[in-house]
């Protein structure tokens, strides 16, 4: 017995016949070739699903929308996206850096020892929990990837600041969470924002831990081209921007953002955390102006606004990166 399909194949002139006749696509004004590309290259299910927040009423796309106004926009956004990618990855780098830094400093520069687990705080709890993360670090080894294999092949140990390189971001900050108090606080400390924050530890602790996880979770995202604008983290990610506050400018972040929950899941949030978390100052310049300069382009559109608002952003983001751009002057 054949099964009925209820999202069955359909070939390119189906789908734009259905983009058509069911979406309301006013083929008149868009090109039929413009259309093929797109769905040979966007694929169907994006240019229905992708912005249909920004483009649609009632489940219709708006009356006067053409095809190039959705792929315009898409590359709007991806220079927005590619910017927040990219800044994410230094993120991740600066993270390993610092923690490599002090296990070698602190335990070892050898595997055999710097992973065992009475060099760190392994609460009954959290045993099951730390021996996963010993576990995901060390396969690492068996990837072969370089530069490990290299010293594996070649020298008596692997320091962690190069088995580092070849670990998920996200065993790095599950390894951090097995530090003890010192060793924390030295991670924390050398971030020169955070270490500005006027409270206790134990506080920049967590929004370290929270901001770093907020910045994996949103590049995981973008690097599977997920919808990014409406996504937002599970509240026990939440950061506890009350404390930011007081180490960014006012007009960059203020009491209204924090009354109606901007920057504690969204993307404002992510951004946010890249500027704190960015502990370089060259690099901080580039990406407020790289991402000033992406917002400035959806801003221009007609659907910029909606899409600021679908993503927790301030419309007057870019007054506020002005802001910060004086401010790290």
């Amino acid at each position: 017995m054949s099964i009925l399909y209820d999202k069955p194949f359909k070939n390119y002139n189906e789908q734009i016949d259905k983009l058509e006749k069911e979406y309301g696509l006013n083929l008149s004004i868009s090109s039929y070739t413009h259309i093929e590309e797109a769905l040979k290259t966007l694929a169907y299910y994006n240019i229905v699903n992708g912005y249909k927040e920004c483009f649609m009423i009632n489940g219709k796309f708006l009356k006067n929308l053409t095809i190039y106004d959705i792929i315009v926009f898409n590359a709007l956004e991806k220079h927005l996206l590619t910017t927040l990618f990219k800044y994410s990855t230094y993120i991740e780098e600066f993270f390993k850096t610092k923690m490599a830094y002090v296990i070698a400093k602190d335990i070892s520069v050898d595997e055999n020892i710097y992973l065992k687990k009475q060099f760190y705080n392994v609460s009954k709890k959290r045993k099951t929990k730390f021996s996963e993360t010993v576990q995901k670090i060390k396969l690492s080894f068996s990837t072969k990837d370089q530069p490990t294999k290299y010293y594996e092949d070649n020298h008596n140990h692997v320091p962690p600041w190069i088995l580092f390189k070849n670990v998920y971001f996200n065993s790095i900050i599950d390894l951090f969470t097995f530090f003890n108090k010192n060793m924390q606080l030295q991670i924390v400390n050398d971030y020169s924002l955070l270490k500005k924050m006027n409270i206790k530890n134990e506080f920049k602790t967590k929004n370290l831990k929270k901001m770093l996880t907020i910045v994996r979770k949103f590049r995981n995202k973008i690097a599977h081209n997920a919808k990014i604008f409406n996504y937002r983290v599970e509240n026990t990610d939440e950061i506890l921007h009350q404390e930011i506050k007081g180490i960014l400018p006012n007009d960059f972040i203020n009491f209204k953002d924090i009354r109606n929950n901007l920057g504690k899941t969204d993307m404002f949030a992510m951004i946010f955390s890249i500027i704190i978390l960015l502990d370089n100052s060259i690099l901080r310049h580039l990406f407020l102006n790289e991402v000033k300069s992406a917002f400035d382009g959806i801003l221009k559109s007609k659907f910029g606004n909606k899409y600021l608002s679908l993503a927790n952003i301030p419309f007057d983001i870019i007054d506020r990166i002005d802001s910060l751009l004086l401010f790290f002057k």
